[in-house]
């Protein structure tokens, strides 16, 4: 989804994401459909150009959370590379390195 997504926002196209008959909508997706976008974009350029429509009052809440928490990333990578360090210990990033 972000890649077709991305592609129309460089041809500085509108985009309408409808959720219509969509019953679960996971943060997971959301962060890789709409979070992901503001590593590449301005927030006014994605403000401008994608429409989100029918949608349910409770998953807008989730795709504002996943902006919010993009953003606040965004500010400070480290702060959570620092934080997932203190939570899951310097194994995690020696074995998320090896993963095959």
């Amino acid at each position: 989804m972000y890649e077709q997504i991305a592609v129309a926002l460089r041809k500085n196209k509108n985009v309408f994401l409808s959720f219509l008959n969509c019953e679960d909508i996971t943060p997971a997706f959301l962060s890789q459909a709409i979070g992901q976008l503001y590593h590449w974009f301005h927030e006014d350029r994605i403000a401008a150009s994608l429409k989100i429509i029918d949608i349910q009052p409770e998953d807008a809440d989730l795709i504002a959370d996943v902006v919010a928490d993009t953003k606040e990333y965004l500010e400070d990578p480290l702060k959570f590379t620092y934080a997932t360090l203190e939570v899951l210990g310097p194994d995690y990033l020696y074995d998320y390195a090896n993963m095959p």
